[in-house]
This record gives structure tokens, sequence and C-alpha cells, in this order.
């Protein structure tokens, strides 16, 4: 709260993204001014007992033979409200004061439960920042680092930002991309046939990583959740290039395995029939990714995202006409060598 663009600090025992709607009012008295008026706490308890909606027992009864308790109950409680308790003149022990003179109002949201979490009870720290979001996580960052050294033995504190299964501690999430390559190598594997044919599809990922890199270094862009989620894109979207080319290399191979022409001359007409459906994938999935960018580095996940695979695919076309015909030279010259042998 010392920080101004800090509002509205509560604490809560559930994780919740909609504010606490449950809050209780607090009155608590300055012993200071009760002392100089001379009114003791109890004393002035008492007097807030008329301003609420509790019932009190002061005595019982004999009531057809059976014991009834006898209420006492404040013939305003239901109708008062919290500027007549703290304005209107109430009587404290053999004086009157005005409440607001002797003490204080506040509302504090309610926890409605205790939670644990690997047997150790948590609480969580909510709070309104004024601010982009990097300015709030930088925030957010040195307070932790301010607090963690004083905190007790068996005491501990962490962020609690993790999207998108976006875990910086842990670094499960890159397992994700393993899974992602583990499948596309086996679609690969089944459609060819072969299991080399698959690698030259797989290497395409990693060119389109360089792009991404590159993106993000050069126009000095945060990678966050946002950046995660360019690498599984990438990794869907850049190898459809090379199944398109090298599947219609194959058939085309196959159709005229006995004509004697030359293997080369089918990838190049392979790749001239995919080259233009090609780019007009990779521009229109760019070009759908622009309105994205808009946000800045004010918004998160969405600019890191669009602005990653922008690059990614981008530089992935250099990786199409180079690279991946390179790969299959050295291919065709181990095949050229097993026929005449």
């Amino acid at each position: 709260l010392e920080t101004p663009r800090v509002q509205e600090v509560n604490i809560l025992s559930q994780d919740t993204w909609y504010k606490n709607q449950s809050y209780e009012y607090i009155i608590g008295f300055d012993k200071a001014r009760l002392a100089l008026k001379q009114i003791s706490s109890n004393t002035f308890q008492y007097a807030l007992s008329g301003f609420t909606k509790s019932d009190y027992n002061i005595a019982s009864t004999i009531v057809n033979g059976q014991v009834e308790n006898i209420k006492l109950a404040s013939k305003q409680g239901n109708n008062i409200d919290k500027w007549q308790v703290m304005h209107v003149m109430a009587p404290i022990g053999n004086t009157s004061a005005r409440l607001k003179n002797v003490s204080y109002l506040k509302k504090e949201p309610v926890s409605l439960a205790i939670c644990k979490e690997n047997q150790q009870y948590r609480l969580i720290l909510a709070y309104d920042y004024i601010g982009d979001y990097m300015m709030s996580n930088n925030f957010q960052k040195r307070i932790i680092e301010e607090i963690e050294p004083k905190l007790p033995i068996g005491y501990s504190i962490k962020t609690n930002n993790d999207f998108f299964f976006w875990d910086t501690q842990s670094k499960k999430q890159y397992w994700l991309l393993f899974l992602v390559i583990a499948i596309i190598f086996f679609i690969g594997a089944v459609l060819f046939e072969s299991l080399a044919l698959p690698f030259a599809v797989i290497l395409m990922i990693p060119i389109s990583y360089i792009g991404l890199f590159l993106t993000f270094y050069l126009f000095e862009i945060n990678f966050d959740q946002g950046g995660f989620a360019a690498f599984i894109l990438l990794s869907g979207i850049t190898v459809n290039a090379a199944l398109y080319i090298i599947n219609d290399y194959n058939n085309l191979r196959r159709k005229y395995k006995n004509t004697g022409r030359d293997p080369k001359m089918f990838y190049y007409k392979a790749f001239n029939y995919k080259i233009t459906p090609i780019l007009l994938i990779i521009l229109s999935t760019a070009l759908g990714l622009v309105p994205f960018l808009w946000g800045g580095q004010k918004e998160v996940f969405w600019p890191a995202m669009a602005a990653g695979t922008i690059g990614g695919l981008l530089f992935s076309m250099i990786g199409i006409v180079f690279y991946l015909p390179l790969l299959l030279k050295i291919r065709l010259k181990k095949i050229e060598f097993k026929s005449k042998k």
C-alpha cells in the first residue's frame, strides 16, 4: 500500500478471477481518545450493542412450566446505516459522544474458507495495480525478493501468474514440444513409409525457431507465455510445407520409376506445384496475426504469440527454398550410389 499504484489489497484463501463479494464492517476504537473521555473499552462495546441486529439474553423466566429466555433486541437494528452509527450522539457510560470522534469504521473482505495445499496453509494476496503487465510483473518480483529472505522457517512465497501451462519454475511445458515433434515424426514415417524422410520434416522446426528468436531479439519483445504458444504453432505450421513437397516428390518418383528420368526433376516439379499454395498459407497466416500486434507491450500473451509466429513463418521460407532441397540432394546421391552398385 506504500506504492501509489497499488490499490484494494485483500488477503484471500482461494484463488479467484473475480473479487470477493463478502465483506464485513469492523469498528475499532481510539484508545487515546477513549482515555481522555474516561471511557473503558467494555463500556464502549456495550454502547455499540444498541446499533447491532444481534439479540442478547438478559434473563430467563418460567412460562407454562418451561424456561424461556428474555432477549434484548435493538429497535433500530434493521434500518440503521453506517453513517448514523458514526455520526449520531450515543450514550457511552456517563457521557455522550459521536462514535466517529472515538472510533473508526472500515470495510474488509471476509475469507470464506481455510485452504491447504501440500499440507501447508495457503493465503493469497490480491491487489489492483495501476499500470501495464510488465510494470506489474517487475514490481511483484521486486517485492518478493525483499520479503522472501525475511520469512521465518516453514513459510514460503511465490507468484501465481501461471497462464496456459506456463510454469517458469519447473519448465514442464517444454516437454509438450517434444511430444509434438514425436507426433510429427510418427505421421511422417507412416506417410512416407520411411524413417529417414521424417527427419527432413522435423528439422524444419528449429529453422523456424531461429526466426522466432531473432524477432524477439531485434524488436526487443518480452518473451512470455505467448512465446511458448508460438513454439507450438510453428511446430505444426512450418512442417506442412515440407510434407506437401516431399509427398508429391515421392508420388512422382514412384509413378515414373522405370522411365530413366533424373529424380531431381521430380523434386523441382513437386516444388513448383506446391510453392504457390505454401506462400499463400504463410502470408495469410502472418497477415491474420497482425491485429494482435496492436496491443504492444501493454498486453500479455497475444503480441508475443503473434510476433513470434510471424517471424518464424517468414524465416521458414529460407528452409523451404534452400535447406529442404539440400537435404534431399544428399539422399538422392545415396540412392544413385546404391543403384550403380
